[in-house]
């Protein structure tokens, strides 16, 4: 799972992990590009080959802290990101498929990404047309 987030002109891709409960956790550095396409096609290959791992669900003193991805954007609530049109794009792979969710643009929460419109493509597109849909969204 990868999650892209565009505020401005900049795409910010957090590193994610799997927590035992079943939830994906920003747990590690924020890679931070230009809303350019062979940066951010880079950096997605990077991060699906890295994978993300398998951790312990965090106490909650842990949830109520800020993420990598809130220190990096640099606002605290994920409802003000909405506010600032911050948008959340989620690609995952399936076996045979690649899958593209996003927050649509009147969310009131960033984290209210839309997986039932989410959009499904054949295993074997090119992550650069990906990237170019998220483009065409925008």
């Amino acid at each position: 799972m990868v999650h892209l987030f565009v505020y401005g002109d900049k795409a910010y891709l957090p590193e994610m992990a799997f927590t035992d409960i079943g939830m994906y956790w920003y747990y590690g550095p924020v890679h931070m590009v230009d809303m350019e396409q062979t940066a951010i096609v880079s950096k997605i290959c990077e991060l699906i080959e890295k994978g993300s791992p398998d951790i312990p669900h965090p106490a909650q003193s842990e949830l109520d802290r800020s993420t990598s991805i809130q220190k990096a954007i640099g606002i605290r609530s994920w409802k003000t990101m909405a506010k600032e049109g911050i948008l959340i794009f989620a690609l995952y792979k399936r076996e045979n498929s690649i899958h593209l969710a996003s927050t649509p643009k009147d969310s009131e929460d960033v984290q209210l990404i839309d997986y039932i419109n989410e959009l499904i493509f054949p295993g074997d597109t090119p992550f650069a047309a990906l990237v170019e849909r998220i483009f065409q969204s925008i």
